[in-house]
């Protein structure tokens, strides 16, 4: 009898303190789908593949804030972009990039990406900034230029070979990884030119586990708990792989004569990284282990990140020949491209003189965020944060889908479609709004391009605010340059292996960057037009 009485008075405090946890916040008011199971709530659901679709059906339902459960967590979601800059500028990271440490760090140390420690971050960000300034961005240009030249001269001699179809994601990984390592560390991994990397075994499956594992907290305490499964013993084995790579190009920063490459205007990647302090005592020098996950952070944003970009781009291209053909017009505008006298592409180009390649490669990170997961932030332990008009209680996931954020309705018209030329609209709806407040005499017509009540935020692949992307403009700068190279050269048709757009839709898959499991094949021609090789200096 007494055990009875003390289980039921268990009970009762249980029920009173949940009761007043539930008073005293508003999670469960916020609107969100149904829960398929008491114990996991959505979590099965989202540690499949197609995440992100999910999450833009859910966006579509429940607008700009939604929340559910997932394994016992609390999660909010927001796809409003004033709701998105809040929550990147008050909250920390999740412990959800918890699962990125051992990936990248045999001592399963974070890297500024995946830490909370402001210190740590600051120190990383602000050590590494110069190597992504626009003069040293402009310095590596010829190298990105180079490497694409030979990139367009494999492609060439395959289809005079006979092949046509390509697997357009592996050119563009071995472009990509290429550049990183020559920018970034000096080193040539050479696999644009045929040579094997262990990172292209290893790295990918690991991060597609990294994909899963966010949207199912289980999913690594469980690879912990009984690392003798398949799938667990896989994913230990490719981070040790991936491990063996790191402490290549840690040995070459170390390697770096950092007095000698700053006195000669070199703040390159590897410069910088050699040149980190630690970030409580700013005497020493960053140690290895806590290097090494930062250089892993690099390399992975410099190749998977771009090169994923570039093969959607080149998708939403060939299936848009119109518009694949104004792009290579405006290369033959500019000499770029055409049967006449051409010239080399320039810096300059990219961001000046190629407005519709912008415009194509801006809604194709639109349309397929490469990032798509997005970014997931936390209500701090005894701390409650009002988000969209709700108290929200300490350790609760506030998750940022990049892809539904920017994908659904809610943010913008047509949402769905590719439709390079509502950028060209947004130009002169901003241009209209600063003569508005200038009271200068108007010219055309406004045309609205999204249902956003904050459009110059809901355009976010780099993510927003203070902790965005910090190396956003060699991505961009690297993704164009691979684009010219391409498109002046070749014509682009989406491979009949692909099937329908709907097709392709139902084969995405979440790798950390969004993929398909079957990979975007492409069938190239050989433009009739003199390359730019083969024109007489």
């Amino acid at each position: 009898m007494l055990i009875l009485v003390v289980v039921l008075s268990v009970i009762l405090v249980a029920l009173s303190l949940y009761r007043r946890s539930v008073a005293s916040c508003d999670f469960y008011k916020i609107p969100g789908p149904p829960s398929p199971s008491l114990l996991f709530g959505h979590a099965l659901e989202l540690g499949k593949p197609t995440v992100h679709r999910t999450l833009l059906k859910w966006a579509e339902t429940y607008k700009g804030i939604f929340g559910f459960t997932a394994a016992g967590n609390k999660i909010v979601v927001v796809t409003d972009p004033l709701l998105i800059l809040q929550t990147l500028k008050q909250l920390p990271k999740s412990p959800i990039y918890n699962a990125l440490n051992f990936i990248a760090s045999p001592d399963n140390i974070p890297s500024f990406f995946s830490t909370s420690d402001e210190l740590y971050w600051r120190t990383v960000r602000k050590g590494c900034a110069p190597a992504f300034s626009t003069e040293n961005i402009k310095k590596t240009f010829p190298l990105v230029v180079n490497a694409v030249a030979d990139m367009c001269s494999n492609f060439k001699q395959e289809i005079k070979a006979g092949k046509s179809d390509f697997l357009i994601e592996t050119a563009a990984q071995q472009i990509t990884l290429d550049v990183i390592g020559l920018v970034g560390f000096n080193h040539d991994f050479q696999t644009r030119r045929g040579k094997q990397c262990d990172l292209f075994d290893c790295l990918p499956p690991a991060l597609a586990e990294f994909s899963m594992m966010i949207g199912n907290p289980l999913r690594l305490p469980l690879f912990r708990l009984f690392p003798f499964l398949p799938n667990a013993r896989t994913y230990f084995k490719n981070c040790r792989k991936a491990h063996g790579v790191l402490y290549m190009l840690l040995k070459k920063i170390r390697q770096t004569d950092v007095e000698a490459e700053l006195a000669a205007g070199n703040p390159t990647l590897r410069t910088c990284l050699a040149s980190l302090k630690d970030p409580t005592d700013s005497s020493k020098l960053m140690s290895d282990k806590y290097l090494i996950p930062n250089i892993a952070t690099f390399l992975v944003a410099g190749f998977d990140t771009t090169s994923t970009a570039i093969s959607w781009a080149l998708y939403d291209l060939a299936r848009h020949p119109a518009h694949q053909q104004e792009v290579y017009q405006e290369f033959v505008d500019t000499g770029l491209a055409g049967d006449g006298a051409l010239r080399p592409v320039e810096f300059n180009d990219l961001n000046n003189n190629l407005p519709k390649l912008s415009r194509a490669f801006k809604e194709s990170m639109r349309l397929h965020a490469v990032a798509g997961t997005g970014s997931g932030r936390i209500v701090p332990k005894g701390q409650r944060v009002n988000l969209g008009g709700y108290t929200l209680p300490p350790d609760t996931m506030v998750w940022i889908p990049f892809f539904a954020s920017m994908v659904c309705s809610f943010n913008f018209i047509q949402a769905e479609e590719y439709w390079p030329e509502r950028w060209e609209m947004q130009q002169h709806q901003q241009k209209r709004e600063q003569q508005e407040k200038k009271q200068e005499p108007l010219t055309g017509e406004p045309t609205a391009v999204g249902n956003s009540l904050a459009p110059e935020l809901s355009y976010h692949p780099f993510s927003l605010g203070p902790k965005d992307c910090i190396g956003q403009s060699l991505a961009i700068m690297e993704a164009k340059a691979v684009l010219v190279g391409l498109l002046s050269r070749f014509r682009f048709e989406v491979s009949p292996e692909m099937g329908s757009v709907e097709d392709v839709k139902r084969d995405e898959a979440m790798k950390l960057t969004l993929q398909t499991h079957g990979g975007i094949r492409l069938v190239l021609t050989l433009r009739e037009r003199l390359c730019r090789e083969n024109v007489p200096k």
